[in-house]
């Protein structure tokens, strides 16, 4: 209880200083000032071999978060090798030239850590653990060690064992998840040719069947390296002994070859619409769209995730209050470096009309173009706002997504102190900027829409069919 009591006032002290000046701006014409403040300090600097470090103190919690970001995702998979980031994720838990196979988890979870994970992504593979900051030192060899010596423990038996958890991934979480295939015949349409996002994360088995040990020792080589990796420790913590453990256990690991440039792609505009004619073994017929967004943070991102937000209203309004065609509707944002995603998916009713699912789409967003750009007084659209930047703070209370979000801002932003330039950017969203953005993001010409159709004979997750739907 005392321990819930000392991390309570940050957040709710945050979202009533959020709340208040907003809500009592009136109908005034000039956004109000932002008087909230959401300190994320940290101490930044890099090492002689490149690593970016961040450590932000905070003694309020009782324990430390790591959070060791490689800058290497799906979009850096060899050619013909798709979800090698994935796979070489899993490899990393291997054993080393120091710790043996399984032996990462062990130590970590007899010193007290819990939450040891990773995750990889289009854009990056995270590596993430908490533990008690006397323990906080193993943390941090156990880190170093797998950056350092991972391929002198790595082996044909290991590698070949790790690419048949990741096959049974693929299996579990698209072959027999309903619609699963969907998601990824939709990127394959939207991206074009060389788009470092035009291939999932998770790979293909096939690619993946011919991979090989020789090709995962030259990829950890290559992007496995300290001048690739930024390092996140956040928690109770002295940032001046934590600089020194850094400097032990990281600073004598080499750099790697000069630094990557991260892959750069034009923002994805569609001649024309795309459309998919799919069908799979499922009781109700599905209508997914998918249109091309802005990266996180750049121009017209904070008025799509607004609209993302109020657009969902507005859909269920039309299709089960209007229509009640529709068992279920969402709106869901898939953020990406290079360009994001907003997806429309709903599953209608049973005998419902595809084509009329996309009609309600269409109309639904259309309608909340329209009044985005229509709002009467500053105040209705300050509490359209208000939920987002709530939501932000609250986001940023537990350390280990205070920490992640710290790789996030560093990534984007360029330093670990950015949560106010977020919130200030949300703030800043003018009414009219949302509807034109959505007119310009989400016109109906720069979408690709898949058309699912119940067929018992089809795969659970679906294939594409010969004819239109």
């Amino acid at each position: 209880m005392k321990r819930a009591m000392t991390r309570l006032p940050f957040a709710s002290a945050l979202a009533c200083a959020l709340v208040l000046p907003i809500a009592a701006c009136g109908g005034g014409t000039v956004p109000p000032t932002v008087y909230v403040k959401v300190p994320l300090p940290a101490d930044e600097y890099r090492l002689p071999n490149g690593l970016t470090v961040a450590i932000h103190e905070d003694h309020s919690f009782p324990h430390v978060a790591v959070d060791l970001r490689y800058h290497v995702g799906s979009k850096d998979d060899p050619p013909g090798r798709s979800g090698f980031a994935h796979l070489f994720e899993h490899l990393m838990f291997g054993a080393t030239r120091h710790v043996k196979a399984n032996e990462f988890f062990d130590r970590l979870h007899d010193a007290g850590g819990r939450g040891v994970n990773a995750f990889t992504n289009r854009d990056g593979t995270d590596y993430h653990e908490v533990v008690p900051p006397w323990n906080l030192e193993l943390a941090l060899w156990l880190e170093s060690d797998r950056m350092a010596y991972l391929t002198d423990g790595l082996d044909e038996g290991a590698f070949k064992r790790e690419r048949d958890v990741v096959k049974n991934e693929w299996r579990e979480h698209y072959d027999d998840v309903a619609c699963g295939h969907v998601r990824g015949l939709m990127t394959n349409a939207l991206y074009p040719e060389g788009h470092p996002y035009k291939r999932l994360p998770i790979g293909s088995p096939a690619d993946l069947d011919a991979a090989t040990l020789a090709e995962a020792r030259a990829f950890h080589a290559r992007y496995y390296v300290p001048n690739n990796a930024t390092l996140v420790i956040a928690g109770d913590i002295d940032a001046a002994r934590v600089r020194l453990m850094v400097d032990k256990y990281f600073g004598a690991i080499p750099a790697g070859r000069a630094p990557l440039s991260p892959p750069s792609a034009p923002p994805v505009r569609l001649a024309h619409a795309q459309t998919l004619a799919i069908e799979a073994n499922v009781e109700r017929p599905r209508v997914v769209v998918m249109w091309p967004i802005p990266a996180p943070y750049r121009p017209g991102w904070y008025e799509l995730d607004l609209a993302r937000r109020e657009l969902i209203g507005y859909l269920n309004y039309q299709v089960k209050t209007q229509d009640d065609i529709a068992e279920s509707a969402s709106v869901n944002i898939d953020e990406g470096r290079l360009g994001s995603t907003l997806t429309v998916t709903l599953v209608l009713k049973r005998g419902e009309s595809l084509s009329r699912g996309l009609s309600d789409i269409e109309l639904a967003v259309k309608d909340f173009r329209k009044n985005a750009g229509h709002v009467s007084g500053w105040r209705d659209f300050s509490d359209d706002r208000i939920q987002p930047m709530v939501d932000r703070v609250f986001e940023l209370e537990p350390i280990t997504t205070r920490a992640n979000q710290i790789q996030d801002y560093l990534s984007f932003f360029g330093r670990a102190d950015s949560a106010q330039d977020e919130l200030r950017a949300m703030q800043e969203v003018d009414p009219k900027a949302v509807s034109a953005a959505t007119e310009y993001f989400l016109e109906d010409a720069d979408a690709v829409v898949a058309f699912v159709t119940p067929n018992p004979a089809a795969p659970l997750a679906g294939r594409l069919q010969g004819g239109a739907p």
